[in-house]
C-alpha cells in the first residue's frame, strides 16, 4: 500500500487526468493539458514504483505502432480519463474522453473519492 495523495489536480486551467485503482485504493492524477493520458499514466505508475507493460494502439500495419503503457497491469488498472477544470469556487468540472485509451470520467469512482471526503464540488458535463 502507500501513502500517496489520493488525488492531484493542478487549479484554474483546464488538465487533463488518469483515474487509477492502484492496489485496490481509488486515485486520480491530473496534469497540465499539454501532456498526454499517456504520459500521465506512465508518470503516475512511476509515482507508485510500479512496472507495467505497453499495448500497441496504433495498429497492425509497419511504422503505424503507437506504444503507451498499458491500461492494466497486476498491481494497477487505468478506470477513467478525460479532462476537467477547477473552477475559482473549488467545482471541479470533468469532461471528454481520451482518444488514446478511449476511456471517460468514471463517474463511479469519483463519487467514492467524494465520499471519502477526498473530492467536492464535482460537476460533469459533455463538451
Amino acid at each position: 500500500m502507500t501513502d500517496k495523495p489520493q488525488v492531484v489536480i493542478p487549479r484554474g486551467q483546464v488538465s487533463k487526468f488518469v483515474q487509477l485503482v492502484v492496489d485496490g485504493k481509488d486515485y486520480l492524477r491530473a496534469r497540465e493539458s499539454y501532456f498526454s493520458h499517456k504520459d500521465i499514466l506512465e508518470e503516475a505508475l512511476r509515482e507508485f514504483k510500479i512496472s507495467f507493460g505497453w499495448e500497441n494502439i496504433g495498429g497492425d500495419l509497419p511504422g503505424w505502432e503507437i506504444f503507451v503503457p498499458a491500461r492494466k497491469g497486476e498491481r494497477y488498472e487505468a478506470i477513467g480519463m478525460g479532462h476537467c477544470r477547477v473552477a475559482i469556487d473549488n467545482r471541479i468540472d470533468f469532461f471528454g474522453e481520451s482518444l488514446d485509451y478511449r476511456l471517460k470520467p468514471n463517474k463511479e469512482q469519483i463519487g467514492r473519492l467524494i465520499e471519502q471526503g477526498v473530492m467536492q464540488g464535482v460537476e460533469f458535463y459533455d463538451r
